[in-house]
C-alpha cells in the first residue's frame, strides 16, 4: 500500500465502473466523464425543544446519500443491438432489455446498481489509488443531452450515508 501524497487529483485520473447484481456482475467502465461526479451525505439533525426555547440537538433519521454525475456518450446501444458490442453506460443505467440484475434482493422491482470510481494516483513516487464505492444506487433520473458531446446526466441515490472510500 502506498503513501500519503500531497500531489492533487484531476480529470485525468478518475474512471467510474458501474456493476449490475448479476452473479458475476455485468460492468460498464466509463473513463470519459466530465469530471462532475458529486455526492451529498446528509446530516439530518434535529432542534430539541422546551416550551419553544431550543435545548439541544439530536440526530434524526438517517439520509441516502445523493449521486451526481455526467458521462460523455459515445454509443446508447451496444450489446443489446449486437451480442459482439460491449454493453452501453445507457444499457446498464436505464436497465435496456432487461438484461441486467439489481443489486438489490427484494427490492420491490426497484432496480439498484453498485457504482466504483477510482482515482488513480497522480504520483508515481507514491503509487496507489483510491475508490469510493456507492453500493445499491438507484437512479432518480437519467438525461440524454445533445451538444458537443452528447451526454448522459445521472441523479441517484444510494441506501448508505455515504460511499465506502478506500485505499487499494
Amino acid at each position: 500500500m502506498g503513501t500519503y501524497s500531497s500531489a492533487t487529483r484531476s480529470l485525468r485520473n478518475g474512471s467510474l465502473t458501474i456493476k449490475d447484481g448479476s452473479g458475476t456482475p455485468k460492468t460498464v467502465v466509463d473513463p470519459c466523464m466530465d469530471g462532475d461526479l458529486t455526492w451529498t451525505i446528509a446530516n439530518n439533525n434535529t432542534v430539541d425543544y422546551c416550551r419553544g426555547v431550543a435545548t439541544g440537538w439530536r440526530k434524526g433519521n438517517k439520509e441516502p446519500c445523493k449521486i451526481s454525475f455526467t458521462l460523455k456518450m459515445a454509443s446508447l446501444l451496444g450489446k443489446t443491438a449486437n451480442s459482439a458490442d460491449p454493453y452501453t453506460a445507457y444499457e446498464i443505467l436505464t436497465n435496456q432489455g432487461s438484461a441486467f440484475t439489481t443489486t438489490v434482493a427484494g427490492a420491490g422491482g426497484v432496480y439498484a446498481l453498485d457504482l466504483v470510481f477510482t482515482l488513480a494516483s497522480p504520483d508515481s513516487a507514491n503509487d496507489y489509488d483510491e475508490t469510493v464505492t456507492f453500493e445499491d444506487m438507484v437512479i432518480d433520473s437519467c438525461v440524454q443531452v445533445e451538444g458537443d458531446p452528447n451526454t448522459i446526466k445521472v441523479d441517484g441515490r444510494c441506501l448508505a450515508e455515504k460511499p465506502t472510500v478506500a485505499r487499494a
